[in-house]
C-alpha cells in the first residue's frame, strides 16, 4: 500500500497539525488487516513472492507525527499509550499501529538501505549514500545538481549568444608607452592565418581548469591572457586611454577583463583563451564599469566582421559599444583585433558545421 501524502505527513510536526494527526490516528486505529503493513514483490519470475514494508508503514514508522501530552510530536515507537495527547485514544485491536512498533523502542525503524539489503536487494554505494541522507542533505544535493545542469546548459551557447549574453540593463540604484608607437602588423594576412591555425587546433585541445566547491571554476589561463594584453598595451586602458597604475614595487597594475564571461563560453573555446582574443586591458574604473554597469554589445559582432586590418598600417582599430547608455570606444591593436576577428570566424564556422 502506497502513502501518497508523504510531504504532508512531514509537515505535521513542522506546522503543528494536531487535527490532521488525530484524523490519521483514528483512521489507522481502525485498520485490522495485516496487508496494509506489507508490500509483496517478486525479484523475477523464478523467485518466490516475498514481503517488505509498505511505503505507508515505512514512513509512518519513521516520521514524528504522534503528539504526546506535552504536544511534542514523536515517532510511534517513542511514545506509549499513557502519554498520548488529549483526544488520542488507544485501541488494543489497532493491528496496524502495533505493527508500526507503537510504544516499543526495541522496534525502532532501520534506514531504507538496511531494509533493502535485508530483503535481498543489491544497491550501489551511491544509492546507499543517497538513502542514508537527511532530507536537508538531499535538498542541498539537488540544488547542486540543478546548478550544475544550468551551468552545463550555458556552455551550449553559440559565440554570438554568449556575446549578447553580456548585455546588461541599468537598474536604479614598466615601459611607458602610448598610442603613438608602431602597433602595425607587417603582414596582416599571414598573422590572421597563424591565428586561424591556433584557434582551429584549440577546438580539439582540452582546457586546463580547476573546479572547486560552491560550483565555481578557477581559470588558470588568466596569467597568459594578461601577459598578451600587457605586451599589446603596456597597461594602458583600451577605453579611456589612461596609463597603467605603477605600484609601490614599480610594477604596472591594470585589469585584464574578459569581453565575454568564460562561464558562458562553450568549453571547446576555452583552450584558446590564452591567445588574448577575449581579453581587454582596462584601468580599474573602466574595468568596474564594464563588469557591472549597463552595457550593450549588440553591434560589436557586425563591426568585427566588417572591419578589415591593413598590413603595415600603424593605427588602432576602434569598436563601439553602449556603456552606461553612452556610445563608448574600445581601441584594439591590429594583432589583438585580428585575434578577436579570427576567433569569431573559426568558432562560428565550427558551430555552423556541427
Amino acid at each position: 500500500h502506497v502513502l501518497s501524502g508523504y510531504n504532508h505527513l512531514q509537515r505535521i510536526k513542522e506546522n503543528g497539525l494536531y487535527k490532521e494527526s488525530l484524523i490519521l490516528w483514528k483512521y489507522l486505529s481502525k485498520i485490522k488487516d495485516e496487508e496494509f503493513h506489507e508490500a509483496k514483490y517478486r525479484a523475477n519470475a523464478q523467485r518466490e513472492i516475498e514481503t517488505i514494508e509498505s511505503t505507508a508503514a515505512y514512513y509512518l514508522r519513521r516520521i514524528e507525527w504522534v503528539p504526546n501530552k506535552l504536544g511534542e510530536f514523536l515517532r510511534p515507537c517513542d511514545i506509549t499509550k499513557e502519554d498520548l495527547y488529549e483526544g488520542f485514544e488507544w485501541n488494543d485491536n489497532a493491528v496496524f499501529l502495533k505493527n508500526l512498533g507503537f510504544g516499543d523502542k526495541t522496534k525502532a525503524p532501520s534506514d531504507m538501505a538496511s531494509v533493502l539489503k535485508k530483503a535481498g536487494f543489491r544497491i550501489s554505494s551511491a544509492d546507499e549514500q543517497w538513502l542514508r541522507m537527511t532530507d536537508a542533505e538531499k535538498q542541498e544535493f539537488l540544488q547542486f545538481i540543478s546548478a550544475k545542469a544550468a551551468k552545463s546548459k550555458s556552455k551550449n551557447l553559440t559565440i554570438s549568444e554568449a556575446l549578447i549574453g553580456e548585455n546588461k540593463e541599468q537598474n536604479t540604484y614598466d615601459e611607458v608607452d602610448d598610442y603613438g608607437r608602431d602597433v602595425s602588423v607587417k603582414n596582416a594576412s599571414n598573422y590572421a592565418k597563424n591565428r586561424q591555425k591556433d584557434f582551429e587546433e584549440s577546438l580539439s585541445t582540452a582546457h586546463s581548469q580547476n573546479c572547486v566547491w560552491k560550483y565555481t571554476c578557477e581559470n588558470k589561463g588568466n596569467g597568459i591572457e594578461k601577459q598578451f594584453v600587457k605586451e599589446q598595451y603596456h597597461g594602458k586602458c583600451q577605453i579611456c586611454g589612461r596609463e597603467a597604475i605603477i605600484k609601490h614595487d614599480g610594477q604596472q597594475y591594470f585589469e585584464a577583463i574578459n569581453i565575454i564571461n568564460t562561464s558562458s563560453l562553450n568549453s571547446n573555446y576555452l583552450s584558446s583563451i590564452e591567445k588574448g582574443w577575449n581579453t581587454l586591458s582596462l584601468c580599474p574604473n573602466c574595468a568596474a564599469e564594464y563588469r557591472y554597469c549597463a552595457k550593450n554589445l549588440d553591434s560589436i559582432e557586425s563591426q568585427i566582421e566588417e572591419t578589415v586590418v591593413e598590413s603595415k598600417k600603424n593605427e588602432f582599430i576602434d569598436l563601439y559599444i553602449q556603456l552606461k547608455g553612452e556610445k563608448t570606444k574600445i581601441s584594439f591593436t591590429p594583432k589583438h583585433f585580428i585575434s578577436l576577428k579570427t576567433a569569431f570566424k573559426i568558432f562560428k564556422d565550427h558551430e555552423n558545421n556541427s
